[in-house]
């Protein structure tokens, strides 16, 4: 295959994806991705600032799913936001955002509820051990009634700990974040493929991977769940064009099909904002995360802080799972070491959570055959050592 010029976007583009049927000498490529000569050297956007007090905001799932890793005040901030572009009809959730949230939405919780019942049975129970020789000394009288307390208190707290696990277990969908997004159903807007309009939905994600016109170009090489990205963009289109309106997309920075990676996000793939600005007449779209969305509504230092930092904790780890230094990730020295700490209980952890239950779950289970049983095992415990690896990369102690 002859590889001719090629615009740089993601830093793997080209090394092992789609080698079978992308030719970038075709001269009708970069036709493809850029057509409209004339304006190519045009300014197209209005600032936010210009466009904010009217414009369409959209929602991608990831961003539907972050509150799982926010506190309370954060979720709080940007319900109010989103309420308030609700009220007055601006807000969009494509559909298929909204269901990808109802399919990933337990394993967030799932992970929270590992969480909550590790912590629940790991506290260990004070002065188990008795000392003799001291049992006639009115101090070690005392340490016992204290020793008694704590774990009055450590019963009190294993009861509620296990308590909201089994809530958020039983319940689907009463969580306080699938609380907030059922007042937004109206909100949600699907896209049809009916009749022709799903071959021609087909039609243009094979040209889009075959071209790597953003996005779908990535999601096409899935097995399952290959469209999503194109039918959130496909939404987004329609609901741009239909309500003649500039837009805000709201995203997180791991997804390259929406971002120029140049370690980590750089900016918006232009190739987006042409097709929405050709689609609908002229508009104009902002690709933003979750903390800028909620410095451009004001939603007050903490809830932006709080998101900010898991922002860059999510980011740090994109880098350390692609083998990347988080130096070369473009924060600030204290950011970087805010996020790394970040990724450590944030991201970190959960992911070994997780596999510990799984390596739990596998190893109880009598009714999958010992060869597979174990291999699976295998798999899981080097998955676990990556984890600690990367750890170990950012110069922290690993927990046990």
């Amino acid at each position: 295959m002859r590889i001719g010029p090629r615009m740089s976007t993601d830093r793997d583009d080209g090394n092992k994806d789609n080698e079978n049927t992308i030719d970038y000498s075709d001269p009708t490529y970069l036709g493809q991705v850029l057509g409209d000569v004339p304006r190519l050297f045009d300014p197209k956007q209005d600032p936010i600032s210009k466009i904010k007090g009217n414009c369409l905001v959209a929602l991608d799932a990831n961003i539907l799913l972050l509150p799982y890793q926010l506190n309370k005040t954060t979720l709080d901030a940007a319900a109010k936001v989103y309420k308030s572009l609700h009220a007055a009809e601006r807000l969009v959730i494509p559909a298929q955002a909204a269901r990808e949230f109802v399919v990933h939405r337990a394993g967030k919780i799932g992970d929270i509820v590992a969480y909550l019942r590790k912590e629940a049975n790991s506290l260990k129970k004070p002065l188990g051990d008795k000392i003799g020789f001291l049992e006639n000394e009115n101090d070690y009288t005392d340490l016992k009634q204290l020793a008694s307390q704590i774990e009055q208190l450590h019963k009190k707290f294993r009861n509620k700990a296990t308590a909201i696990a089994d809530l958020l277990a039983a319940e689907v969908g009463n969580d306080p974040t699938s609380k907030v997004y059922a007042s937004l159903g109206a909100a949600v807007v699907d896209f049809s493929l009916e009749g022709e309009a799903k071959n021609a939905f087909g039609e243009d994600l094979k040209r889009r991977t075959m071209f790597r016109i953003p996005p779908g170009y990535k999601d096409g090489k899935k097995v399952q769940g290959g469209p999503g990205d194109l039918l959130i963009w496909k939404t987004i289109l329609a609901t741009g064009k239909a309500k003649n309106k500039d837009c805000i997309f709201v995203t997180a920075e791991e997804k390259t099909d929406w971002w120029v990676r140049n370690h980590g996000a750089f900016q918006p793939r232009v190739e987006l904002i042409e097709e929405y600005r050709t689609v609908t007449g002229g508009r104009t779209i902002h690709i933003v995360v979750l903390s800028k969305l909620l410095e451009i509504f004001e939603a007050g230092e903490e809830p932006i802080a709080d998101v900010r930092s898991v922002e860059q904790a999510n980011t740090a780890a994109l880098a350390i799972a692609e083998d990347l230094k988080p130096s070369n990730i473009l924060l600030t020295e204290q950011e970087q070491d805010n996020a790394l700490r970040a990724v450590r209980w944030h991201d970190m952890r959960h992911q070994i959570m997780r596999i510990n239950r799984q390596i739990a779950q596998l190893g109880n289970n009598t009714l999958v055959p010992e060869p597979e049983r174990k291999e699976r095992l295998w798999e899981l415990e080097e998955q676990k050592n990556r984890f600690l690896k990367w750890m170990k990369l950012v110069d922290r102690n690993v927990p046990e």
